[in-house]
């Protein structure tokens, strides 16, 4: 055991070493090659443009910026007149009518539109019974099935009987919000 501790204290002495000379050299400027790519002129010296060969006046002056410029092309568009407009651009034209619809018009003026029926209730009256005790009884069909209904009640969680006669019952819809007289077949 005293070998392997010996031989650690050595490592770890040589490692610190290593560490402190590299530290003395980074604050010293680096590495002799890393001096010498540093005070290196560059590889390649930067690329220049090409001046013109022509004079500068002051009416091609725009051209020492972009020898590609065609002053003439230029001036030529500048010394067209300008079109006229044949309306202001600022207002707009009225639009113009919709095509009328195909079918039946509407009525015009004061005329009232009266809404369409409302859509009828999927059930119907199929009997009326009125007990030796005075109470009426009416039975009814919708689509999920056949139903003996009271004054009062509620059936399929939806429709409330509202007054049971010997020919007609008045039945409100809580879905649709309306009430029905529904005739009782004789």
């Amino acid at each position: 055991m005293k070998i392997k501790g010996t031989v650690e204290k050595w490592a770890s002495g040589a490692l610190g070493v290593v560490c402190l000379i590299l530290l003395i050299n980074m604050l010293r400027g680096g590495s002799p090659a890393a001096q010498e790519k540093r005070s290196s002129p560059p590889a390649r010296a930067p690329e220049t443009r090409p001046t013109p060969a022509v004079p500068l006046d002051a009416q091609n002056e725009l051209s020492r910026y972009n020898p590609e410029l065609k002053l003439d092309l230029l001036n030529d568009i500048q010394q067209r007149e300008l079109p006229a407009f044949e309306r202001n651009p600022f207002e707009f034209p009225k639009p113009k009518e919709l095509p009328q619809p195909i079918g039946p018009s509407l009525p015009k003026g004061n005329a009232t539109i009266t809404p369409p029926p409302p859509p009828t209730l999927p059930i119907k009256m199929i009997g009326y019974s009125e007990k030796a005790s005075g109470l009426k009884e009416g039975i009814v069909e919708d689509d999920e099935g056949i139903y003996v209904i009271h004054e009062g009640e509620t059936f399929n969680k939806r429709y409330k009987v509202n007054k049971l006669a010997t020919t007609s019952a008045s039945i409100y819809d809580d879905v649709t919000h309306q009430t029905v007289e529904l005739p009782i077949p004789q």
